[in-house]
This record gives structure tokens, C-alpha cells and sequence, in this order.
């Protein structure tokens, strides 16, 4: 998913999403056109 989508389904920020990049919380790829893509994984804690 784009960082865009990420963003809407955890409730904070594009910015945030950079910013949580930035200090190494998050490690996106990147797609053949250079946009950032998270892949998405399971929940912690939950099923």
C-alpha cells in the first residue's frame, strides 16, 4: 500500500508516517516509480 493509504487506515498523518520513517519505525520499499510502499503485516497482539 502507499504511504497515502497507510496514513487513512492508522488515523495519523502523512507526515507522521515520513516522520516514523525517518527515525527507523518504519522501512518501506520502493516501487518501480520511486513511491514508497509499505507491505502490509499482521497485528501484534491480536488475531
Amino acid at each position: 500500500m502507499q504511504i497515502k493509504e497507510l496514513a487513512e487506515r492508522s488515523g495519523v498523518t502523512v507526515k507522521a508516517v515520513r516522520y516514523y520513517e525517518s527515525r527507523g519505525l518504519l522501512s518501506p520499499g520502493r516501487a518501480a516509480n520511486g513511491y514508497r510502499e509499505v507491505r502490509r503485516r499482521g497485528r501484534a497482539g491480536g488475531a
